[in-house]
C-alpha cells in the first residue's frame, strides 16, 4: 500500500450515507447590511450548516467505531461561522484571505469537509478520516490532504502564525477560528499584543463553549473572562449568545468583524455540540461522539444510512500482532499515575501536603494524573492549558530556599511529548534554579497516534539542556512495561533534579524472560531498577540490537526470529536515554555488530549519539540505528511504526542487513 498524499490523491467514489445534495452554496455581498440579506439566503445557510453538522457526526462517529477515535463537537460547532465564512470568501470583493486558520487543530473534521464541500477531495474521501495511509490524519497537514491551508494542532500556536499572514497580506482579512480554551495560552496573550500595536488585520471568531479536553473552563479559572482578556489586550469584540438560533445575528457580528480596521474578536457563547441529546454542553463532545449518541442523533434526524454505515463498520488492527508480543500488555502512561499515587498513600497525607504538588494542563486522563487527581485531590491543581507555565511553576515549587542545597518538596507535572518542545526554556532556568521536578511526558514517539506529526513526540532529546558539569540534573527515562515503570518511578522518586519519564500513548506488552516469566516483575523475577545501568534482556555472541520503551518488546520479536534462524542475537534495554552505562560497553566492543532500535527522531535520538561512544570505547564493528525518520501517515494501531520501518519484521531485515554490511541499509524501508 502507497500512503495517500496531495500529490498522489485518488478520490474515493463511494457513497457518501448523508446527501450532499442538501448544500447549496451561498455568496453574501459585506457591503449589504446583515438585515437586508435575503430570507432565501439565511434559510440556506441554515440548511447548509445542518448539512453539515449530519454529515460530521456521520463521518466522526463511523471513525469511532472503526477504533480510531476523533474529535466531534468542536467541528460539529464550528460549522455555523465557518459556513459564514465560506459565504464571504466566495466574493473576492470582500478582501478575505482564502484559507480560514484554526487554532485547535482536533476540529479538523470541519476541514475536511470544507475541502468536500469545495470539491478538493469526494464525500467519499471522509469515510477514512484518521485511517492510516488515508491522507486524513486526526489534525491537519497540508502536504497530505488536498484543499487543507495550514497545520495546526498545539494550543497557542496559530495567533501568531495568523499575525505573519496579516503582514504578509496586509490588503486581505485573515479570520481565525479560536476557543476560549485556546485563550488560556500565553502565547495568544503575546500574538493579541503584536497585532493590535501594528494594527494587523486578523479577525477571531472565538468558540466560547466552556468545554475543554478534561472539564471546563470556567472551572479551571473561575475568574477567567474573555471580554475582560480582550478589553486588557484592546482588542474589540462582538458577543453573541447563542449563534446557533440566530443566524442573522451571527452573520451581523462576523460581517462587523470583517468591516472593522484592524483586529477585531467575535465571542459565539453556546453549548458544546448544541443539538446532540447526551453530549450537548459536556466534555463527551470534544472527543468522538459515543456511537449510542451518534447513531440516536443520526436516526433522529432520518439518516438510516449513516446508522447503517456505522453499523457495519470494522475494527482496525491492534497496535501490535501476536507474532510481536503475546504478552499482557498494559498502558505505561495510565500506570504512572497509579504509581506515584501508590508512593503518596505510603507516605501518608502529611508528607504530601508538604512536599507534592501536582498540576495538570488539561491532559490528566491521556497522562494518568485523573488517578492522582481522584486520590489525592488536596494537593492537585488542574491548571489549565498552559504547558510552559504549568510546568515551570510545578518545577519552582521543587526549588530550594535560600542557603539550602536541595529540598524535600517536588512538583509533578504531565504533558504530551510534543509538547516538551514548548517547555524548554523553562527546564533550562529549574536546572539553574536546582529544581526538583518528576515529569511525565506522554505520547511520546509515534506509535498508535492517528493525530500525526503535530503531536509526535519524537524531540525529547531536546529536554536534556544539561552541559557536562551538570548533567546530574537532569535524567530521562523510558520504561519498557507497566512493570518497569512501575520499579523505576519508585527507584527515582526521591532523585534530586528533574526526573522526565517518557511513555507511549500505546499499551506495551510485558517483556518475558526466556523461561516464561516476567523480566521486569520485582515479585517474580526479583527485578529492581537503577538509574543509569542497562539491562541485558538476552547475551548474544552475534552482534546485539540497543533499545528502549515501545521499541523493546518489537525488537525482543526481531531478535528472537534471528535467533531461530541460527543468529546468535543479543537485546539490551536502555531506559536511562542520557547516560552511559560503563558495563554495556564492555559488552559490546567486540560484538560484530550493534544496531539501535527508537522511535524517536533518528537525527537527534540516543542511536545518534551511541555510534560515537562505541568508537571511544573501542569498537570496531559494524554500527547501525534505526529511528522515525517519517512525518507520518495517521491511523492507529501498528500502521504508523510499521511506516517508519520500525515494526518487528522491519526490525529484523535490519538485523540482517547490518549482520552482512555489503547490503546494509539504514531508516525506513518501504510500506
Amino acid at each position: 500500500m502507497t500512503p495517500r498524499n496531495r500529490r498522489n490523491w485518488v478520490r474515493s467514489q463511494e457513497p457518501f450515507p448523508v446527501n450532499s445534495d442538501r448544500y447549496a452554496p451561498v455568496t453574501l455581498d459585506a457591503s449589504v447590511a446583515a438585515e437586508d440579506v435575503p430570507d432565501s439566503d439565511m434559510a440556506q445557510l441554515t440548511r447548509n450548516v445542518q448539512f453539515g453538522r449530519d454529515a460530521i457526526v456521520a463521518f466522526t462517529a463511523l471513525a469511532g467505531a472503526k477504533g480510531l477515535g476523533g474529535h466531534t463537537g468542536g467541528a460539529y460547532d464550528i460549522m455555523l461561522e465557518g459556513e459564514i465564512l465560506a459565504s464571504l470568501i466566495r466574493s473576492p470583493m470582500n478582501g478575505v484571505y482564502p484559507v480560514v486558520f484554526d487554532e485547535a487543530g482536533h476540529r479538523v473534521a470541519y476541514h475536511y469537509l470544507r475541502a468536500a464541500i469545495n470539491g478538493d477531495i469526494s464525500f467519499g474521501d471522509l469515510l477514512h478520516y484518521r485511517e492510516g495511509g488515508m491522507g486524513l490524519p486526526g489534525h491537519p497537514e497540508p502536504h497530505l490532504t488536498p484543499g487543507i491551508g495550514f497545520a495546526g494542532g498545539r494550543l497557542g500556536h496559530m495567533a501568531n502564525e495568523v499575525n505573519g499572514v496579516a503582514l504578509a497580506h496586509p490588503d486581505r482579512a485573515i479570520f481565525m477560528l479560536g476557543s476560549d480554551g485556546s485563550q488560556q495560552e500565553d502565547r495568544v496573550a503575546g500574538a493579541a499584543r503584536f497585532a493590535v500595536q501594528q494594527g494587523l488585520d486578523v479577525k477571531w471568531l472565538i468558540d466560547a463553549n466552556d468545554v475543554t479536553i478534561a472539564g471546563h473552563t470556567s472551572d479551571y479559572f473561575s475568574t477567567f473572562s474573555l471580554e475582560d482578556t480582550l478589553d486588557g489586550h484592546h482588542i474589540p469584540y462582538l458577543v453573541v449568545e447563542e449563534p446557533d438560533m440566530n443566524m442573522r445575528a451571527t452573520y451581523s457580528a462576523i460581517r462587523a468583524a470583517l468591516l472593522a480596521p484592524g483586529p477585531f474578536a467575535v465571542i459565539l457563547r453556546r453549548n458544546m455540540a448544541p443539538g446532540i441529546p447526551g453530549i450537548e454542553g459536556t466534555t463527551k463532545g470534544h472527543d468522538v461522539i459515543p456511537t449510542d449518541a451518534a447513531k440516536a442523533y443520526l436516526s433522529a434526524r432520518g439518516l438510516d444510512a449513516a446508522v447503517a454505515a456505522i453499523d457495519h463498520a470494522t475494527l482496525q488492527k491492534p497496535a501490535h500482532t501476536a507474532t510481536e508480543s503475546d504478552a499482557p500488555a498494559a498502558s505505561c502512561r495510565k500506570a504512572f499515575g497509579a504509581v506515584v499515587a501508590d508512593i503518596l498513600d505510603e507516605r501518608g497525607p502529611d508528607y504530601a501536603h508538604s512536599n507534592v504538588r501536582i498540576i495538570d494542563s488539561d491532559l490528566e486522563g491521556s497522562c494518568g494524573l485523573d488517578t492522582l487527581r481522584s486520590r489525592h485531590p488536596d494537593i492537585y491543581i488542574s491548571g489549565g492549558i498552559n504547558e510552559s507555565g504549568n510546568f515551570a511553576t510545578a518545577a519552582a515549587f521543587g526549588r530550594p530556599d535560600p542557603r539550602e542545597e536541595t529540598t524535600t518538596r517536588q512538583g509533578i507535572f504531565a504533558t504530551f511529548g510534543a509538547f516538551a518542545e514548548m517547555t524548554i526554556s523553562e527546564v533550562t532556568m529549574a536546572l539553574l534554579n536546582g529544581s526538583r521536578a518528576l515529569v511525565h511526558y506522554s505520547h511520546t514517539g509515534v506509535d498508535d497516534m492517528a493525530d500525526n506529526r503535530c503531536h509526535f513526540g519524537v524531540n525529547m532529546s531536546f529536554l536534556d539542556v544539561a552541559l557536562e558539569e551538570e548533567s546530574d540534573g537532569i535524567r530521562l527515562y523510558a520504561f519498557a512495561d507497566a512493570n518497569q515503570l512501575a520499579a523505576g518511578v519508585r527507584a527515582i522518586f526521591d532523585d534530586p533534579g528533574l526526573r522526565f519519564v517518557l511513555t507511549t500513548r500505546s499499551a506495551t506488552p510485558k517483556i518475558i524472560n526466556a523461561d516464561g516469566t516476567e523480566f521486569f516483575s520485582a515479585e517474580k523475577s526479583g527485578y529492581q531498577f537503577r538509574p543509569g545501568k542497562d539491562d541485558v534482556i538476552r547475551p548474544g555472541s552475534d552482534g546485539y540490537v540497543v533499545s528502549y520503551g515501545e521499541c523493546l518488546y518489537r525488537a525482543l520479536s526481531a531478535v528472537q526470529q534471528a535467533r531461530l534462524n541460527g543468529r546468535d542475537v543479543g537485546l539490551i534495554n536502555k531506559s536511562t536515554l542520557n547516560a552511559w552505562d560503563p558495563e554495556t560497553f564492555e559488552r559490546l566492543q567486540d560484538a560484530p555488530f550493534v544496531l539501535f532500535v527508537e522511535s524517536q527522531n533518528r537525527r537527534n535520538g540516543v542511536g545518534s549519539r551511541m555510534g560515537t561512544e562505541l568508537l571511544k570505547h573501542g569498537f570496531h564493528g559494524q554500527y547501525d540505528y534505526l529511528g522515525s525518520t517519517r512525518s507520518g501517515v495517521g491511523g492507529l494501531g501498528r500502521v504508523q511504526m510499521t511506516y517508519q520501518g520500525l515494526d518487528a519484521q522491519s526490525i529484523h531485515q535490519h538485523i540482517c542487513a547490518v549482520a552482512r554490511p555489503s547490503v546494509a541499509t539504514h531508516g525506513s524501508i518501504d510500506w
